[in-house]
């Protein structure tokens, strides 16, 4: 059944829902609790649709939805799983290498093994915390449709003459029969727009402060919007590349169309007679170094070969030499390059040497790189080395006698010559 409009006394027709008479500010509805007058001055009673339609499954969700109760008890999650979200770090900031399964329990014990378990290693990009975020964002909106017409409607609709009772609902009032037109005029120079008919003047200034809640929820949604958008491929790239020293490597998130080079990593330190050091002359020097420059000098190349060739070559064209700075990042097409971190401790290569019985060297010394090793290594005119088996990071010795790695990283390298 369609809901019926209401006819004040005065002769006005008002939608369904309305409180007070649109045209002269009358209560209309006896039927609506008293105790609530103070929710019915704040939009001059406009019907507000959560509170008069209650019929059809869309009406109810929707009054969910626009609840405030609701989106404070949503909110309230939100932050709350955000929170237990930075108890640990998330799986992208733990060390390269490391297994997720074993890192938390080894490192933070059963809590740890519990964080990983329920899946908070991965929260922001998990699917029940975007579609929290999806909830809060749709609260918000509700809500803002909900309360923000009703609002709009009250504010540019207002008429200026009103019903007696309607003046005294209001929070502060004086009644005065004579109508002073100085009153009128010092108004206008107080910056208040002034309407007047028949005998009744409406002042009214600072109209867009009424909508300020509403300006907030604006900014939440967009804020929520681009949070959401981030784990769009399109609108969004973090990924992750490391490269030693003289390496060439695809950059991830590009689709094999650029490559990067390494060509030297700097990292330089004041020393301690520097002055951006307080009182470094007395101060210890081995507490005195303070990082001063942190930079890679890098070369930018672009991919021209046909990628959707299966085992093509990539043919890379020089783009540019550049240098990547603390906040100061190499950009090029769409993309950023910065600086994530840096490891000088990493092994690179094992110098080996080979003795007969009575410990005399045979041939010369052999080099083995770590990174990428070769197979057969001569060190004499009549004798190679031949290199069997080889793990970066050795874990163990599998049932057919080959040499199990954790990881690609050399952090425990293992060889079997």
């Amino acid at each position: 059944m369609k809901d019926q409009s209401i006819q004040c006394t005065c002769g006005h027709i008002n939608p369904p829902g309305t409180q007070l008479c649109q045209n002269c500010g009358r209560l209309i509805n006896d039927n609506y609790d008293k105790k609530k007058i103070a929710d019915i001055m704040r939009y001059d009673g406009q019907a507000i649709r959560s509170k008069t339609k209650h019929k059809s499954l869309a009406d109810k969700v929707w009054n969910f939805f626009a609840s405030v109760k609701t989106g404070v008890i949503l909110l309230v999650l939100t932050v709350i799983a955000s929170a237990i979200g930075t108890m640990f770090p998330q799986q992208y900031f733990i060390p390269v290498g490391e297994d997720p399964s074993t890192f938390y329990q080894d490192k933070y014990g059963t809590l740890g093994l519990i964080y990983y378990r329920l899946g908070f290693d991965n929260l922001y990009t998990s699917w029940w915390f975007l579609i929290l975020l999806a909830l809060v964002a749709f609260s918000i909106i509700a809500a803002s449709i909900d309360r923000g017409i009703p609002l709009h409607k009250s504010l540019t609709r207002q008429t200026v003459k009103k019903h007696p009772s309607f003046f005294k609902r209001q929070r502060l009032t004086l009644h005065d029969d004579r109508l002073d037109m100085s009153l009128i005029e010092t108004l206008k120079d107080n910056k208040y727009k002034v309407r007047e008919e028949a005998g009744f003047i409406l002042a009214e200034k600072g109209r867009i402060s009424r909508y300020g809640p509403y300006i907030n929820h604006t900014g939440l949604i967009i804020l929520l919007a681009g949070a959401m958008l981030r784990f769009v491929p399109m609108f969004y790239v973090d990924e992750f590349v490391g490269i030693g020293e003289g390496e060439t490597k695809v950059i991830p998130g590009t689709e094999n169309q650029y490559y990067i080079k390494n060509n030297q990593f700097i990292f330089e330190q004041y020393d301690k007679e520097s002055m951006s050091n307080t009182n470094s002359k007395s101060a210890d020097a081995t507490m005195n170094k303070i990082a001063k420059n942190y930079e890679s000098k890098i070369t930018l190349f672009e991919n021209k070969s046909d990628s959707s060739v299966i085992g093509s070559k990539p043919e890379l064209v020089k783009l540019k030499d550049d240098s990547i700075r603390v906040n100061h990042p190499v950009k090029f097409d769409q993309f950023a390059l910065y600086q994530n971190s840096f490891d000088q401790s990493q092994l690179e290569t094992m110098l080996f040497k080979v003795q007969d019985k009575q410990g005399k060297q045979i041939g010369k010394n052999f080099e083995v790189k770590l990174d990428n090793p070769k197979d057969d290594y001569k060190i004499s005119d009549t004798l190679n080395v031949h290199l069997r088996n080889y793990a970066p990071d050795f874990d163990k010795i599998t049932e057919n006698g080959a040499l199990a790695t954790k990881s690609p990283l050399p952090n425990n390298p293992k060889i079997c010559l």
